[in-house]
C-alpha cells in the first residue's frame, strides 16, 4: 500500500508493508524527520491519509497518529519526500535596456542662510527676495537662520534684502 500527500512544495510518499518501491525521484526520510512530518500534518487531507494509514496497520491502538509513528520507528512504514516540480515554461528573458534618463525638474531652489560676525545663526530675521521673474516676496528665516524657496520656474539671479538690518546700517546721509 502506498499513500501520498502534498505539503508546501514537497510531496510525501508513505510506503507500507511489501510495497517498498521508492518514488522515481526523491529521498527516504530518517525516523526522526519522518516523525516530524507526521506530527506536522493537520489539514483535512492529512487526517484522511493518517486514518487510511492507521487502519492499514494491524495494531489496535486508539490513536492513529501514534500507531503510524510506532510503525515508522519499527520500519514498517517508510516516508519518502519528492520536491514538487516547477513549471516547465521558460522564464522570459529580461530586457537589458538602460533606464530612462532622469529629467531634472523645471523648477529651481534658492537657499538663504544668515550668520553674524561670530558665525552664529541669526534666527527669525525678516527679508525680501526679488525672484528672476520680478516677483517680490517677504519672508522670515527659521530658528537656525535659514530659509529655502522652491518652485522657482524662471532661471536667473535673485536679489535678497534684509530690510530691517539694512535700514539701521544704511541711514540716509
Amino acid at each position: 500500500m502506498s499513500e501520498r500527500i502534498r505539503k508546501g512544495s514537497r510531496e510525501y510518499h508513505f510506503h507500507h508493508g511489501s510495497d517498498r518501491r521508492a518514488p522515481a525521484q526523491g529521498r527516504k526520510l530518517g525516523v526522526r524527520e519522518a516523525t516530524s512530518v507526521v506530527r506536522s500534518l493537520h489539514t483535512r487531507d492529512a487526517q484522511v491519509l493518517l486514518r487510511r494509514l492507521g487502519t492499514a496497520l494491524a495494531s489496535r491502538s486508539e490513536d492513529q497518529r501514534s500507531r503510524i509513528l510506532d510503525a515508522i520507528a519499527q520500519g514498517r512504514i517508510e516516508v519518502w519526500v519528492v520536491e514538487a516540480k516547477r513549471s516547465v515554461g521558460e522564464r522570459p528573458e529580461a530586457k537589458h535596456e538602460p533606464p530612462p534618463p532622469i529629467v531634472p525638474p523645471d523648477t529651481h531652489t534658492v537657499v538663504i542662510e544668515l550668520v553674524d560676525v561670530d558665525n552664529n545663526p541669526v534666527p527669525f530675521e525678516p527679508y525680501r527676495i526679488k525672484l528672476p521673474d520680478g516677483q517680490i516676496q517677504t519672508r522670515t528665516l527659521d530658528r537656525h537662520g535659514r530659509d529655502r524657496i522652491t518652485g522657482i520656474r524662471t532661471p536667473g539671479q535673485c536679489m535678497v534684502c534684509f530690510h530691517r538690518r539694512d535700514a539701521a546700517i544704511w541711514a540716509r546721509a
